[in-house]
């Protein structure tokens, strides 16, 4: 099968020739697997990250995430080492948002007169040509969406949520506001792609390691109705959507499918009702499962031949039926071992081939 074929049956719950891969990391670790593995570093154009075509091939990934390139404005730097946003968010040195413009925001037109981000700031005329470089690839697009990040950094958490209760127009305004921004820019993306696209990949996060962010009431209430509208627009355009959430989402994955919800990424192991064989059981004919592997315990702390048989059992467990795309539970970090990340590649292109052996062992 070509990688598109696989990582598309394996969505719509068929067993491809093997079990599909998928790859993400912070850009230190991926400088540092090309520097090991004697690989050209450089980077696809329009690619995710940037991440280097060869060290893509040599771990079998049959994903491409491809955005759009930034045309500007850029971020206003600032004499202690942090930058203001294009959001108008004040980014410390250390990445983090010291600054909440719209903290003190009483009214849906205080909303409405904020300056929100321009979508003509992305290169949609070469997107096409972007896509086309990995047309045997299932190619992720769309943009990345985080509308409740963003209402939250706007807003502050606090803030944001005590508006919930005390100001609930002010909260939805703001939610619907930003999550506008969004449609409008990957539904130019999805026009520019003219069907290069497989996969609407967005992100943002619901949950803690205990439980979803808000009361499952209130994200029906608030932020469910823009996530379906996302859904919706990329569902119009034939795509199928996966949808980053770290964290315990078991309660609100019910929510999700119902608006369209194909995969479920990074499946973050440790949370809360996160096990695999229980989302299998209970969501396995309808939900995918993108990611999985432990980077919170296994990876930074366990030995290659504890990868290796976390990968095993994801096969046994997760692989029949397919709905199992293989990678970590959340970017690879500097304190990883970098011969765990590569055992996870080795073991699962060893042995996930359909059909799945008893055991998931040789």
């Amino acid at each position: 099968m070509r990688a598109k074929e696989r990582v598309l049956a394996a969505l719509n719950h068929q067993e491809p020739d093997r079990v599909p891969l998928d790859y993400g990391a912070v850009p230190s670790v991926t400088q540092r697997l090309c520097d090991y593995l004697q690989l050209d570093p450089t980077p696809n154009p329009g690619s995710y990250q940037a991440y280097p075509e060869a060290l893509l091939q040599r771990l079998h990934v049959d994903i491409r995430i491809v955005r759009p390139n930034y045309l500007g404005p850029s971020s206003r730097p600032l004499p202690d080492g942090g930058y203001i946003d294009q959001w108008g968010v004040v980014i410390s040195k250390e990445g983090y948002p010291v600054s909440h413009p719209l903290a003190e925001a009483q009214t849906v037109a205080d909303i409405y007169a904020y300056p929100f981000p321009d979508p003509d700031a992305y290169d949609y005329e070469h997107y096409a040509e972007l896509c086309e470089r990995f047309a045997d690839y299932a190619v992720c697009g769309g943009d990345w969406s985080p509308f409740f990040t963003w209402s939250l950094e706007l807003m502050g958490t606090e803030q944001f949520l005590l508006n919930l209760h005390e100001r609930p127009g002010v909260a939805n305004a703001l939610l619907t506001r930003v999550a506008d921004y969004y449609y409008e820019t990957s539904r130019r993306m999805f026009e520019a792609a003219r069907g290069k696209i497989d996969i609407f990949f967005m992100g943002d996060d619901y949950g803690t390691q205990r439980c979803p962010f808000v009361h499952p009431r209130d994200f029906r209430t608030f932020m469910l109705p823009q996530i379906a509208r996302l859904y919706g627009q990329a569902k119009s355009y034939g795509l199928k959507v996966m949808q980053h959430s770290c964290g315990s989402v078991r309660l609100l994955l019910e929510d999700l499918l119902a608006a369209g919800l194909d995969a479920l990424d990074p499946v973050q192991v440790r949370a809360e009702g996160m096990d695999v064989a229980g989302l299998k059981r209970d969501f396995g004919s309808r939900l995918t499962l993108h990611g999985s592997i432990d980077t919170q315990h296994t990876l930074p702390f366990g030995s290659v031949e504890d990868v290796r048989r976390e990968v095993l059992d994801r096969l046994r467990v997760a692989a029949p039926g397919g709905g199992l795309i293989l990678c970590g539970s959340q970017d690879y970090i500097a304190d990883i071992p970098l011969d765990n990340i590569l055992a996870i590649y080795d073991s699962a292109y060893a042995y996930g081939t359909y059909p799945i052996r008893s055991g998931g062992t040789e």
